[in-house]
């Protein structure tokens, strides 16, 4: 009899593991189950927002590939609890699923403060149907406000800015991305969004969210109060595992794996941003929140489910955002304090690099500009070969070698 798999998710990880075990053993028996009505591209929802793409390409080729594959969908189920002891896993219509081989890749969900959950013209966008909900009011909303300056409220400031919206970002902290780029880089990167028209609100924090029936009115500490027609909520997410609780898996940030993706349970694995899985050439683990990680955990854990051995050798965190034509990214541990900083910068081009350096390794990066090297940029950084003792000698001979001289105008410097 063959051994039964129990998908809970079908974002990057689940369709991942899925391709993978059915190429390992083609006539397994897959059950993949999903909380909206059809499994779809979280990473394609702006499009969908501002209509580049239509509903159906938003989940048809995720929904033909699994159909393509014999697996068994399971939609409009979400799980609540895990009984690991009996291989059971319950779901809030009430089912109960068994399985031998259980894989949960249920991503993360939006950190929404309890008191502004409610409101219809404040949402996260995470979903379908936070989505159908805005589309339905964006044709008479002119002014958006975004909430959260990081990777995920810049992604729906550029998709909204696309299309004709005026933007309002508030941010508590003093700079925008600021889990993306040091401060010398964000206020390029600020500067330039303010000459896009963006207003910008930061280093002050939101008290209250008045919502009239065609306008909402958000009141700061600093005694601001600011108007919009909608807003977005973009503050965090967290892991998607509340359902686990009293399962016995082991969760720290998020659930710990080893190097096969495995928990704990023989029979449990995880993959994607519930995973906190072994760290790239250190000691301790870390949560890899990015489409690339995500597809690999998918891989390394169906692999092993499906009886391959695959060890998972570590990720490189990494992030990428646009705005018009602003372009950002960080890769690895580009804020790490105890490193040696060598940066270049242009700001006539609006161009910035930082390179972090330990032991003669670049360790992390962040970069502001056109981002035509950031696969040179994470290609160094992944591979973690010592060259960073000669970059530090003559910057310009190792930025001529990587194709990086025509970047930037003069020399690197230290600080």
């Amino acid at each position: 009899m063959a051994e039964k798999y129990l998908i809970l998710g079908t974002g990057a990880s689940g369709l991942s593991a899925v391709r993978t075990i059915k190429k390992i053993k083609p006539s397994s028996d897959i059950y993949a189950a999903f909380s909206d009505d059809h499994p779809y591209s979280r990473m394609l929802i702006p499009y969908y927002l501002t209509s580049e793409i239509t509903g159906e390409k938003l989940y048809d080729r995720n929904e033909k590939f699994l159909n393509d594959l014999g697996v068994k969908l399971l939609p409009g189920r979400k799980a609540t609890k895990l009984f690991a002891d009996t291989k059971r896993v319950e779901f809030d219509n009430g089912e109960i699923i068994g399985y031998d081989k259980l894989l949960i890749a249920t991503g993360s969900v939006p950190v929404v403060p309890e008191r502004w959950s409610s409101f219809e013209r404040v949402v996260s966008l995470w979903d379908y149907h936070d989505v159908e909900r805005f589309k339905g009011r964006l044709g008479s909303a002119d002014e958006i406000v975004i909430i959260g300056s990081g990777f995920i409220g810049m992604i729906f400031a550029n998709a909204l800015y696309k299309i004709g919206k005026k933007i309002t970002i508030i941010e508590k902290l003093d700079t925008v991305l600021p889990k993306m780029l040091p401060e010398t880089a964000a206020l390029m990167f600020r500067e330039q969004l303010m000459n896009n028209g963006v207003t910008l609100v930061t280093g002050d924090a939101i008290t209250e969210i008045d919502e009239k029936s065609d306008k909402i009115t958000i009141s700061t500490e600093n005694g601001k109060e600011i108007t919009g027609d909608m807003a977005v909520i973009a503050v965090g997410i967290k892991p998607n595992i509340d359902f686990l609780k009293s399962s016995g898996i082991t969760i720290k940030d998020a659930i710990i794996v080893d190097k096969q993706l495995k928990t704990n349970d023989e029979s449990i694995y995880a993959a994607g941003d519930i995973a906190e899985c072994p760290a790239l050439r250190e000691n301790g683990n870390a949560i890899y929140p990015t489409w690339p990680a995500a597809v690999e955990h998918g891989e390394v854990a169906g692999s092993n489910m499906a009886g391959e051995k695959r060890d998972y050798l570590g990720g490189l965190l990494y992030n990428s955002v646009t705005f018009g034509t602003i372009s950002a990214a960080s890769f690895g541990r580009w804020n790490d304090t105890d490193a040696e900083i060598v940066r270049w910068k242009d700001p006539a081009k609006g161009r910035f690099i930082q390179f972090c350096i330990k032991n003669d390794i670049i360790i992390g990066a962040s970069l502001l500009g056109d981002n035509d090297r950031i696969g040179i940029i994470k290609g160094l950084i992944g591979q973690g070969k010592k060259i960073a003792g000669d970059f530090l000698k003559n910057p310009s001979a190792f930025a001529n070698e990587f194709l990086l001289s025509n970047y930037f105008a003069g020399n690197a410097y230290k600080g």
